[in-house]
C-alpha cells in the first residue's frame, strides 16, 4: 500500500480531527466531527460562534491533524477553510447522518 493510500484509508477510518485556525493574533485548536466527500474535501460542521469558526472568517488557513490512539501514526493536512456552500448542507448533513448511524 503506498503512502498515498494509506493516508487516505487513515482518514476515511477516523471520526475526529483537530483544526488549527489563527485570527491573526490568538491561536485556536479545536476537536472536530469529520466527513470527507470523493475529492477528499474535509466537513465539519460547527456554530458561526465558535472560536474556531470566527478565526476561519477573519483567516481561513488552518491546518488539521488525525491521529488514532488505537494504531501508530496520524496525519497533518494544511490549507484554506471555508463556509460550505448552503446549497451542499442538505448532501452534508446526509453524510454525517450516515457516518454516525453506520459505525464508521
Amino acid at each position: 500500500m503506498s503512502l498515498d493510500d494509506l493516508a487516505k484509508s487513515y482518514i476515511r477510518n477516523n471520526l475526529y480531527m483537530t483544526i488549527a485556525t489563527c485570527d491573526g493574533f490568538y491561536p485556536w485548536a479545536a476537536s472536530v466531527v469529520y466527513v470527507v466527500d470523493q475529492h477528499f474535501s474535509f466537513f465539519f460542521m460547527s456554530s458561526l460562534d465558535a472560536t474556531h469558526s470566527r478565526h476561519i472568517l477573519i483567516n481561513p488557513r488552518c491546518a488539521l491533524t488525525i491521529i488514532n490512539t488505537h494504531s501508530p501514526g496520524g496525519v497533518q493536512i494544511e490549507g484554506k477553510a471555508s463556509l460550505a456552500p448552503e446549497k451542499e448542507y442538505k448532501k452534508i448533513c446526509s453524510q454525517f447522518y450516515e457516518r454516525k448511524y453506520s459505525g464508521a
